[in-house]
This record gives C-alpha cells, sequence and structure tokens, in this order.
C-alpha cells in the first residue's frame, strides 16, 4: 500500500507548538505551491477540517488544513501559513494534527429512497415518520411527495431522546428530507454537496458513489443502522433448525448473492455464511443434504424473486430436479425475527447510510441508527 510504503517514524513533540496537537506518522509525499499530500499510517481519524502542523525538528515550517482524505492513506491539504518551497528534504518534516473545529450542524439535509425504487426484498408505497419525527421532537412545516422540511421543537416537554444514549443529540434546529425516485439522481445530489448523507437500499449504491465519498465497510456494528428486517432460510419438511444444512455449494450460493446482487450490504448471520462452520461441524444427519438434492425457491412477496432465483440456482441449472430433490426457502420478514416457521435468519438487512467526505463527525452523538429512524418504509395496503 502507499500509505504503508511511505510511512516516517514517529512525530517528536515540538516544544514551540503552543497549540494542544498530537504526533501524526505521516510523511509529505508531494507539494506544489499551497496543495501538499502526505501519506500517513493513522489518518482513520484526520478528517477534512482537521489543521495540521509541519515541522523541520522542532521549528514550524508551515500549518495546512486537511481538505480531503482518500481511503483513509492519504492526506490532500492546503496550506494556510508558512511555505514548504524552501525545504530541501518535505519528506523528513515531521506532522502534528489538531481536530477540526466544526461548528454544530444547523440544518441536515437527507436523502431516502423513494416510492417507486423496489428493492429485490421488498417495496414500499412511500415513506412514513420514524419514531424521531412523531414522537413530537419536530413539527412539519412544508411536506411534498418529494421532500420533507422539519423545524424543532423548543419546548421543555420535549420527549427524551431515541438514541438510547442517555443524553440529549445535538439534533440539528432543521431537518430537510428528500425522497428519489433514480437512485443515480441520489447520488448526484451527494456528489454535488445537495445533501449531507444519502440512505440507499441494500445494493443500490454504485462502487463510484462509496468510493467517491470514501465510504468504508458494510453497515453492520453497534453504531450503524438497525436491521430493517431479515432473510430466513428453511428446508421444505424441515423445523425451524439452529443451522442451515451442511453443503458448502448452499453457502457459496447465499454468499455469491450477497456479494452479486446486494454489493455486500447484508450482514451474515449463519455461522455457516461468516465462515464459522467447518465441514466437521455439519449439523445432524437428519438435516445434512448432499448438493444435488436442494435447490433453491425465493418467496413470491420479494420483487427480485426471479433473478435471486437465477443467481442461486446457477450451479444447479444444468442438474435434473429428482423427485426427492429438498427446497431451501428463502424469505424476507420485516421488523424482528426470531425462531420460527419462517426458518433460521442468515442475514439482517441494513441499508447503507452513505455520508458526504468529513460530514458524520459533526453529527456528534447521533448515531446512524437515529437517522435511520427518521424515515420509515409504509407498506403496500398501509395507512
Amino acid at each position: 500500500m502507499l500509505g504503508a510504503a511511505l510511512i516516517a517514524t514517529a512525530a517528536t513533540p515540538a516544544a514551540a507548538d503552543p497549540a494542544p496537537s498530537m504526533a501524526l506518522h505521516a510523511r509529505v509525499v508531494w507539494s506544489r505551491g499551497d496543495r501538499v499530500y502526505l501519506a500517513a499510517l493513522d489518518s482513520t481519524a484526520i478528517v477534512p477540517g482537521a489543521r495540521l502542523t509541519l515541522l523541520d525538528r522542532a521549528k514550524v515550517v508551515a500549518t495546512a488544513e486537511v481538505t480531503a482524505v482518500y481511503r483513509g492513506e492519504m492526506l490532500a491539504a492546503r496550506v494556510t501559513s508558512g511555505t514548504l518551497s524552501r525545504v530541501k528534504r518535505p519528506e523528513r518534516l515531521s506532522v502534528r494534527w489538531e481536530p477540526a473545529a466544526l461548528a454544530p450542524v444547523s440544518t441536515l439535509r437527507l436523502g431516502y429512497p423513494g416510492a417507486s425504487r423496489v428493492n429485490p426484498l421488498f417495496r414500499c408505497a412511500g415513506a412514513a415518520p420514524g419514531p424521531s419525527l412523531s414522537n413530537g421532537r419536530y413539527r412539519f412545516v412544508d411536506s411534498t411527495a418529494t421532500s420533507w422540511r422539519l423545524v424543532r421543537r423548543t419546548n421543555a416537554g420535549e420527549p427524551a431522546p431515541v438514541t438510547g444514549s442517555g443524553r440529549e443529540p445535538p439534533w440539528p434546529d432543521t431537518l430537510v428530507l428528500r425522497f428519489f425516485d433514480d437512485v443515480a439522481d441520489e447520488e448526484i445530489a451527494l456528489e454535488r454537496g445537495e445533501i449531507d448523507g444519502g440512505l440507499f437500499w441494500p445494493g443500490e449504491a454504485s462502487s463510484h458513489i462509496r468510493d467517491a465519498m470514501g465510504w468504508e465497510g458494510g453497515p453492520a456494528g453497534p453504531a450503524g443502522p438497525p436491521a430493517r428486517g431479515f432473510v430466513t432460510a428453511a428446508v421444505t419438511g424441515s423445523a425451524a433448525s439452529d443451522s442451515l444444512p451442511g453443503d458448502t455449494g448452499i453457502r457459496d450460493a447465499l454468499i455469491a448473492l450477497n456479494r452479486d446482487l446486494f454489493r455486500g450490504d447484508l450482514a451474515p448471520l449463519a455461522p455457516l455464511l461468516d465462515g464459522g462452520a467447518r465441514p466437521g461441524d455439519a449439523p445432524a444427519e437428519s438435516t445434512r443434504l448432499p448438493d444435488h438434492a436442494i435447490r433453491f425457491e425465493v418467496d413470491a412477496a420479494c420483487p427480485g424473486r426471479l433473478a435471486m432465483e437465477r443467481l442461486l440456482n446457477r450451479r444447479r441449472a444444468a442438474e435434473s430436479p429428482s423427485p426427492s430433490s429438498r427446497v431451501l426457502r428463502l424469505r424476507y420478514v420485516a421488523g424482528a425475527v426470531e425462531r420460527s416457521p419462517a426458518g433460521l435468519p442468515v442475514f439482517a438487512v441494513r441499508c447503507p447510510l452513505i455520508w458526504a467526505p468529513g460530514f458524520r463527525t459533526r453529527l456528534g452523538a447521533i448515531d446512524d441508527g437515529a437517522i435511520d429512524a427518521l424515515v420509515e418504509c409504509r407498506a403496500e395496503g398501509g395507512p
């Protein structure tokens, strides 16, 4: 990796540096005029707006403001004082940094899928206010089919926060929520800075917008959005089990479904999917089935049923189903699910929430789960 190859040793503290700052394991790799690029090992905490101090031994030669962070490795910055033009060996400079001085967010602009955007697992008739809106925290001042504008109530009797943090998070004074019927329009709005963050159905967000926004990893994790539902699996004629049939072909097919159709946005739950099971850990003989004896079926309620079945069964397409073939049925279950005739939960369905670079830190204690909960999916036939 470029960042790893160009790492400098830890910067030594500068006695002349009056501001509270931290050493940054980084190295200047290019500079011209007021632009400078640094390769860094520990830049994951750095966001645009952070202040850099570049020192030649104990002498400050320049300060700069971070303008972009690429994949947690490369920092782009603009020199705000001093100059690097007279530094003969800029790669030998030591670097210190201070967090960005971020002003509170007064207006938060968010994008959400519109009613016409259908996910392979589910469809929505429209958007409904979630707990953070329906509990009286905000009041609507403008509402159309494509946008909501809300302002925060200031009365003392405001309900308790929904984040579970035990303290009032710094909720913005104004929320502007936009609903996009075309995923490309939402991506363009995010890239142009017309919205601060965008929620996407699983698999929707393109590789381009994920790279452009520096979005890394899946939506799982304690601070990520809660599961909007689950994908469950059950073998025809058998009760729900704590495990899937001992078939690596089944595991590979489900992993490929998540990778190829959902861009890895589904969070695996079953040990068979996350690598926790070994061939010797196969379930009891009564549920262990040979590869050729299983075919997949997807619940007809899933809009992407046919595409999902083609992908899941593509390795079995050349086989002629025998009378003894058994079926592994997949279905989407909204909300929480436990062991039931619906089957074993194999994926948690979470929606990627992609932020403009550097913006997420400005929300402080508001976690992604609370942002996700601002809008709920109104089911077809619902109010």
